[in-house]
């Protein structure tokens, strides 16, 4: 379909990143760069095409310094892109700067409270830099996230947070949801 849209139309630059994220959904990730690239060329504030790249540079191909800059630029074209903060604190957690790993996923929260598994980030990195302020706050606003099927933390970090079964049964079914979910396009 999005061959046939570029076809039909181009410039059509949305067409470009979406077709993209169905390359990289099966692993054809040179030729999903090469989309998100065209997408940038033809649209050059497509804040969402610098956070496709960037998520395949992070995630295949292991390069947190320049996935960083495409979040930097995602972030600069649209502030309010959530998952372009989400991103670049996994940059962050990849460079070992945990303060500012939190600062990103404590924006990305800000932003969208019920950000997937964004609150789970939050109270991993507070623990893991021994900043309690507001952590029990966090744990109970958790605990209620999970209990409503909304999925606040990954089943590793919930782990960590708890010794109920129950919490630990609720994470895993909504990450592992999660995992089988589509990808959403533009």
């Amino acid at each position: 379909s999005y061959d046939m849209a570029i076809a039909i139309k181009p410039d059509y630059a949305e067409a470009y990143n979406n077709r993209g994220l169905s390359l990289q959904e099966i692993k054809k990730l040179e030729l999903a760069v090469a989309n998100y690239d065209k997408a940038i060329e033809l649209k050059s504030d497509f804040a969402q095409a610098y956070c496709n790249r960037g998520y395949v540079l992070l995630n295949y191909l292991f390069k947190p310094e320049a996935a960083k800059i495409l979040f930097d630029v995602a972030i600069a074209l649209q502030p309010d892109l959530t998952i372009a903060y989400v991103n670049r604190a996994e940059c962050f957690v990849r460079l070992n700067e945990f303060e500012k790993a939190l600062d990103d996923f404590l924006r990305a929260l800000e932003m969208d409270p019920e950000s997937e598994f964004t609150l789970g980030k939050c109270l991993h990195y507070k623990m893991k830099i021994c900043d309690w302020d507001s952590i029990d706050e966090g744990f109970s606003i958790y605990e209620s996230m999970l209990k409503n099927n909304i999925p606040a933390a990954v089943p590793f970090e919930t782990l960590n947070f708890t010794d109920n079964p129950e919490l630990h049964f609720i994470s895993a079914k909504l990450n592992l949801i999660e995992k089988h979910r589509t990808n959403d396009v533009l």
